[in-house]
Parts: C-alpha cells; structure tokens; sequence
C-alpha cells in the first residue's frame, strides 16, 4: 500500500493524468450547455448538485438556470447569495421566463441555444463526474438521438398504452441502441443533439393545455412527432438524491396519483388528432428505431431451446418444454449439429456388435443416410412434446457433431434474437459439467452464458444432462412434467425407440442413450438452473 501511495505522488503521473482530461476537454463537439430549473422551495439547496456538475471531468461550456419570474418577482433580490455570486462569476447563466413549471429545463434552452448540445438535468440530484462525458461519447456515436441515463420501456396493452406503472421502469434491457418505445426521464441528465426536434411543437399553450407537469411525456411526445428516437448510454444503477429534496416532488402526483396515464392519453388524442388514429402508438412501438420492440413483444412469449444433438431436447429439456407449450409459450427448438459421428452409425453398418439386439446389423447407410434418421427421429420427438412443426429448425448450416465451436454457436444463438428479439428467453445445456462433458453441449452453454453476460439476451436458463446431475447441484431446479404431459413424454421416447428399418428408422436414440430414455420415462424431470 505505501508503494502505491508512493507511486501515485510521482509527478510524471499526475501530468499524464491531467494530459488525459484536457483532451476529453477539447473533443469536438458543439457548445456544450447543461440546462435546470428550480422554484423556491428548492432554491436554497441547489448548491450540492451545482458543485457535481462544476466537478464534470468534462465541463459544459455553459451552466443555465431558467427560474419564473412569477415565482421571484424581485429576481435576483430573490435568490440565495450565493447563486448570484455564480452568476456573477460567469459559473452559471440565470434566464427569466414563463412558468411553465418542469418543462423549464428544456423549453427554453433547446430554442435559445439551438445549436448547441443542451444536457437537461434536475434540481435534486447528485450526479456522478463522468455523466458529460458518457453523454457526449453517446451523441459521438448515435447523433441522430436524444442520449439518456435513466429510461423507461414503455410496455403496450390493448388501449394503446398500458399504464404508466406498467412500463419497464429504470430498464436495462435496451442499451446502447436507438428505440423509440425507451422514455426518457431526463431530469436524471439526457442529452439534445443542436436542432434535432420539430420547433413547431415547442407552444406554450400546447405544454399549458395537455401536459404542464409531465415535462418526459410531452418530450416523448415531440421527439415521436420529430422522429427522433432515444438511447440509453449505459446500464442504469439508482439516482442519489439531495438529502429531502423529495419532501416536495412531482412524481407523487404524477406516478403516485395517476397523471401522468391521463396526460398520456390526453397526448395520444393530440396526435391522434393530428396525424390520424393510432399514429402515437404505431410510432412508438413500431417505428424503425424500435429497439426490435415489435420482434421482443412477440419474443416475451417466446422461448428458444437449442439442442446440440438429436435427443438432447428430450433427455435435457423435455419437461420443461412441455411445461411451456402447456403454458400457452411459442416454443421453438433448434437443432445446432447434424448428430453425425454417433457410434451407432458404426453398430448399424456391421461394424461393432448392437447391444440392444444382440445382433449384427449390415444397413451400409451413408452418414446422410445416418443424419436423416437422426432428424426424423427429433422431429417426431418435438411433435410429440408439443412443438408445432413450423417451430422445428433443423439449420441448413449447423455444424458437423462435435466440431461445434462456442463462436458459431453464439452465431446460431443470434440469429434467431435478431428474429425474435432479446425479450427471448435462451434455453440450452449447462456449461460446466466436468472435463469429460461433450464438446458440442459445452460449446452452445458457453455461448449463452457469453450472450448473457454481454446482455444481449435478457433470460437464460441452463439444463443439466441427466448423466451429470449430481446431488451437490443444488442450484438446480426439477421441472416434473404434470399427469397431462407425462404421455408426451412417453410418445417423445417412443419416437427414439422405433425400430422400423424399411421406413428408415433405426431407433439411433434408444441404441444410443437407451438407459437414459428408461430413467426419463421413470423421472419424467429436466433440471434447470435459471438466469435473469
């Protein structure tokens, strides 16, 4: 520890550290104008949050406080002394205007100083040294877009819009991505690129008539108008407060009281209105900048089984896929490899001797002949668990067993989030379940857990092969099947065990993993471990 302590007072370190801030001071952007409001009951206690966005490790160009001059009718004879000696030292810009109470913080500015970067902020919050920063990094990648720290995703219901405390509150599921059904609450710091919004919504009266306290919704409301979508710039963690700047707050009315679902409505017919019914809702959960919210409302429902090889649906999963087709879920599974290079192939073409029949068999079938054995086997086995025949995907380019690398199965694994969104719920096989574990299992279960960990899927759930459940994997949960779907698995297992040669069926399952398919049919459990 002193070494450290004596490392950090070297002087050549301290220069570097201070070349690195002046040039993220000196990027390339537009003036940069931090913009707030306040009113008297918090006036006096501004001076926490001001000394956060002073301390910036990328200070705004300007700082602009907007008060009413109905609420300080003397002006600066009203305010605290030491907000005019900030103004007076060119620390912050205090502009007079209407009160059009929170709408304040952005109105004016954004009209005033239109060719600037305007970042919006509250009266009551502290926020952290770098939020200028990680702003600005987003406006350098998504121009196009409002940049905000805290969003909600609003969630859609037969009205139109469900209520507002329906909504995704404070969501981290659409991350550094433009999407027009993400709502800014852009007192917690969100950044307006220079002349991106339709000025011809900015009307006093239109704020006074529909929405005067619900400054985010009469936002949304314009950016949808402008075409303008918004992009949460990092995952959300929680907002810190002014020690009892929430004595007196809008959102008890708002959230609390339930207005901010009678000026939504009252911003839906406004539109609706002028633009022709539906177009509010239609732009918000089905634009271009959707965030895949169209694909992700239909993938809430969806759930995503990727088998490395014909059987492991059945053997790993089978319950659980029951469980969601008896729960009313669009059930989809995958097959990733051809099932090539199982030693059956060999037991079918006379060259080991068959257990089961105690025989020899002397088929010759061509390892295409082999896999589209295999194949009919698992579709029929899916059929019988419940899965529509549309919902079977056996992948044109999957990869030949065993040469399934974590990589491609992570590609696999996107193709079908691109299809259905990352609303998708991911079901495949543990990764972790010893040295002698199959390559291909480990390789999709790796995948996942990489597309999780980058929250690229929001739910993933794990299941462990019955052949290395062992009793210290207690993080697993049984999934038993109900007296309503036992017979589907009893029909699943029957479809690996035909024996009908003259049709090309070899029963590859039941020579294969037959012990496995007997302990099925007496459990009648997966085992899953889940993860959110």
């Amino acid at each position: 520890m002193l070494l450290i302590k004596t490392f950090n007072n070297f002087s050549f370190i301290n220069k570097y550290l201070n070349k690195f801030v002046n040039v993220l001071n000196k990027r390339k952007f537009p003036e940069v104008i931090v913009s707030f409001t306040s009113y008297p009951p918090r006036i006096n206690y501004l001076q926490p949050m001001l000394e956060t966005i002073f301390n910036q490790t990328r200070k705004a160009d300007k700082v602009v406080l907007w008060l009413a001059e109905s609420e300080f009718p003397h002006r600066e004879s009203d305010l605290p002394p030491y907000l005019t000696e900030l103004a007076a030292q060119s620390k912050i810009i205090i502009e007079w205007c209407k009160d059009l109470k929170p709408h304040k913080k952005y109105f004016y500015a954004l009209q005033k100083y239109h060719d600037s970067i305007v970042i919006t902020v509250d009266d009551d919050l502290l926020f952290p040294p770098d939020l200028i920063e990680c702003l600005l990094a987003s406006y350098a990648k998504f121009p196009q877009a409002i940049s905000a720290i805290r969003t909600h995703l609003m969630e859609q219901s037969e009205a139109e819009f469900a209520p507002y405390n329906n909504f995704t509150a404070c969501q981290n599921l659409i991350i550094g991505e433009p999407a027009m059904n993400l709502l800014a609450t852009n007192g917690a710091g969100s950044l307006f690129p220079p002349n991106l919004l339709n000025f011809e919504y900015f009307q006093e009266k239109l704020v006074e008539d529909i929405c005067l306290y619900t400054d985010d919704l009469w936002l949304k409301a314009i950016e949808v108008s402008s075409g303008v979508p918004v992009v949460q710039v990092r995952k959300f963690d929680s907002l810190q407060y002014i020690e009892s700047s929430q004595d007196i707050a809008l959102w008890h009315e708002n959230v609390l009281q339930g207005r901010n679902d009678a000026d939504l409505e009252k911003i839906r017919l406004w539109a609706d209105n002028l633009y022709g019914k539906g177009y509010f809702a239609d732009k918000v959960f089905y634009s271009q900048y959707d965030g895949g919210l169209y694909k992700q409302l239909v993938g809430r429902n969806t759930v995503l089984y990727f088998a490395p090889h014909q059987d492991d649906e059945l053997l790993s999963m089978g319950a659980d896929i029951c469980a969601s087709v008896a729960n009313g879920k669009d059930v989809h599974v995958v097959l990733c490899t051809d099932g090539s290079m199982s030693g059956v192939w060999k037991c079918l073409n006379n060259q080991k001797s068959c257990s089961w029949h105690k025989d020899k068999h002397t088929y010759n079938l061509s390892k295409n002949d082999f896999v589209a054995a295999r194949d009919a086997e698992f579709k029929q086995s899916c059929t019988a668990l419940g899965v529509k025949n549309e919902n079977i995907h056996i992948l044109p380019n999957r990869a030949v067993d065993g040469k399934l690398s974590v990589s491609f199965a992570e590609y696999i694994i996107r193709q079908f989030l691109k299809k259905f969104g990352r609303y998708a719920t991911v079901c495949t096989i543990y990764y972790d379940s010893g040295d002698n574990q199959h390559k291909d299992h480990k390789a999709l279960g790796q995948a996942a857990e990489n597309l999780w960990q980058k929250h690229l899927v929001r739910k993933v759930r794990f299941f462990v092969e019955p052949y290395h459940l062992s009793a210290e994997q207690t993080e697993f949960k049984q999934i038993k099947t109900t007296p309503n779907t036992k017979q589907k698995i009893k029909q699943a297992i029957d479809s690996y065990s035909l024996w009908k040669p003259e049709a090309g069926r070899y029963a590859v399952g039941k020579h294969s993993v037959g012990t496995d398919l007997a302990d099925l049919a007496e459990n009648m459990s997966s085992y899953c471990l889940k993860k959110h």
